[in-house]
């Protein structure tokens, strides 16, 4: 059709293995109001330089995220979720370019968790304990860490968030 449009901008900060499953869809804004949930509307691969292009879309608002195995997707404009994500409107037969997306690998942080975890009923250490941390904000924000002889652990790579602690004993 003569008055579809396009979608076209840059994926940056993946090494070449996340390159090769980067992906970036566009659902339409109606749909993700829709009973039955969103729609992917169209979806392509990033080129190895990182650029990608969607085409064949209706005129109207799309919802753009970017994806990559072992990264953390993001939807235009730098949001962490459809919630928080600014709408790309695509006008009859033209091409929106400049909707760049820059991902990070999960667990990409900085920041660590650490701690002793011993036993409620005698106080003394767990050894082989699996603590887990989750952010309260993000399903892709995460960490875990196995408890040493001493009952110690260590989560690094954390990003700043609130982290909620679980932790599994055997």
């Amino acid at each position: 059709a003569t008055d579809s449009g396009a979608i076209s901008g840059t994926v940056r900060g993946l090494d070449l293995e996340g390159y090769a499953s980067a992906l970036v869809v566009a659902w339409s804004a109606d749909s993700t109001r829709a009973d039955d949930g969103p729609r992917a509307r169209a979806r392509t691969m990033v080129e190895p330089d990182g650029s990608y292009r969607l085409e064949k879309l209706a005129p109207g608002a799309y919802y753009v995220s970017a994806m990559a195995k072992e990264y953390v997707p993001r939807y235009w404009d730098d949001a962490a979720g459809i919630a928080d994500a600014t709408p790309v409107e695509v006008p009859a037969g033209e091409t929106v370019e400049g909707i760049d997306f820059a991902l990070e690998r999960y667990n990409s942080g900085e920041g660590s968790l650490s701690g002793i975890v011993t036993s409620a009923s005698d106080g003394e250490a767990i050894a082989g304990a699996v603590v887990h941390a989750f952010a309260l904000d993000s399903p892709f924000l995460y960490g875990l860490a196995e408890t040493g002889p001493d009952g110690a652990y260590v989560i690094s790579g954390l990003r700043s968030a609130q982290y909620v602690v679980e932790v599994s004993a055997p």
